[in-house]
């Protein structure tokens, strides 16, 4: 019935309107604006702004790849064009800075997937966040290496020890994502699992995964964090962070190490990601407001923005369709 479209629709547009004045009202809150701000005018040379120019030209590159790895594992069980799979990625940055250990992201990216796959896209994404996480594990151990041989300077025995269980820890992680079948049968086992039938049949999506193709997951999943690695070094550079390259990438290498152990939403976690950042970057001499700034920029650049256009993609999902019974 048309009242029953319109109702949907001023639902769906109050929802977005929601997500938008949360994601404005975090920006404003804890002085981040403010603190960004201040430590903008310092740096408004054409080298500056060169840097600037620099992070945001990668802005969209960061995401059309997070799409392409997406798009790789959709295309087991349900092809996607390019639309789709960008507005289900967009629409679960959305939900996911607000929900902790990136959950509302599952919410957001199943929308955009055939009802009747809606727990193998479940699936299908986990596979993608395991591993964007085993390139964040590899990736920090070498910085927090780095960061213990220059700076902290310990004995040799905790050096090699660190690298010692590092390395035993992630063969471990890279035998399981490329042999991802084998968990199967203790998928298969665990009592929440054969509680949820759909869920159990959503992981049989893990027989479909070839080494190939989890291969050029993790490809592009490298990829990505060096394009957003790249932005977080560019806005260091533009804030007067002199770390040289090496102790540059070592310190944003252990950051993003560091804050994948905060169990918080990016957004409520910011504060924490925050502090960690200046303790960082002090053993570079930088000061408090420029390593905030750095961090809350490349926050407001590679989410708020995202989430921003993610949320108008929620007005598009198509109600009954989503939301109807799962047929197999």
């Amino acid at each position: 019935m048309p009242i029953s479209r319109h109702l949907v629709f001023l639902l769906k547009t109050l929802l977005v309107l929601g997500f938008i004045w949360l994601l404005v009202h975090e920006l404003w809150t804890g002085n981040k604006w403010s603190v960004v701000w201040t430590a903008f005018q310092a740096h408004r040379t054409k080298v500056d702004f060169g840097w600037m120019g620099a992070t945001l030209l990668l802005l969209p590159f960061n995401w059309l790849i997070e799409t392409q790895k997406w798009r790789l594992l959709l295309r087991t069980f349900e092809p996607a064009s390019w639309a789709q799979a960008w507005r289900g990625v967009l629409a679960g940055v959305s939900l996911a800075v607000f929900t902790p250990n990136r959950l509302g992201e599952f919410g957001g990216r199943v929308l955009f997937v055939d009802p009747k796959h809606r727990w193998r896209a479940v699936v299908a994404n986990v596979v993608s966040i395991f591993s964007q996480t085993m390139v964040v594990l590899t990736a920090g151990t070498l910085g927090l290496l780095w960061f213990m041989l220059y700076l902290l300077k310990p004995g040799p025995f905790y050096v090699w020890a660190l690298a010692m269980l590092t390395a035993v820890g992630l063969a471990a992680l890279f035998f399981f994502y490329f042999n991802v079948r084998l968990l199967i049968p203790l998928l298969r086992r665990l009592p929440l699992l054969r509680k949820v039938r759909p869920l159990l049949r959503g992981v049989s999506v893990l027989e479909r995964f070839r080494r190939r193709d989890l291969l050029q997951v993790l490809l592009w999943a490298t990829l990505r964090y060096v394009i957003y690695s790249a932005q977080y070094f560019f806005l260091l550079q533009f804030f007067g962070i002199k770390t040289g390259f090496w102790g540059g990438l070592a310190g944003i290498f252990t950051l993003f190490l560091l804050q994948t152990g905060i169990p918080l939403p990016p957004a409520m976690g910011l504060v924490a990601r925050g502090s960690l950042a200046v303790q960082v970057w002090a053993q570079f001499g930088a000061n408090e407001v420029s390593s905030l700034a750095a961090t809350f920029s490349l926050w407001i650049i590679n989410l708020i923005l995202p989430a921003l256009v993610g949320t108008f993609f929620l007005l598009n999902v198509h109600t009954n369709k989503t939301f109807s019974h799962e047929k197999e």
